[in-house]
């Protein structure tokens, strides 16, 4: 399912770079943001499908993953200075 969501994803700003003036190349890096990050970080195929993602060709050169939700109380830590 997520590999439907990102190529849609893609498509649609690809479509937009094209017709962008002046024209914009394709997108070449995605970052994906994660809410549910605890269940999503103890899958142990969501590396594997970033990888196989990245070798199967789709146009992207590097895939972001962020695990963060602190609206949940968990993500980053910030220490005040």
């Amino acid at each position: 399912m997520i590999t439907h969501c990102v190529d849609h994803v893609r498509e649609f700003y690809d479509r937009k770079n094209a017709a962008a003036v002046p024209v914009q190349p394709p997108n070449a890096h995605l970052f994906l943001g994660a809410d549910n990050a605890s269940n999503q970080a103890k899958n142990n195929y969501h590396f594997a499908w970033m990888v196989d993602y990245i070798e199967e060709d789709h146009g992207l050169q590097t895939i972001q993953q962020n695990f963060t939700a602190e609206q949940h109380g968990k993500g980053t830590f910030h220490v005040p200075i």
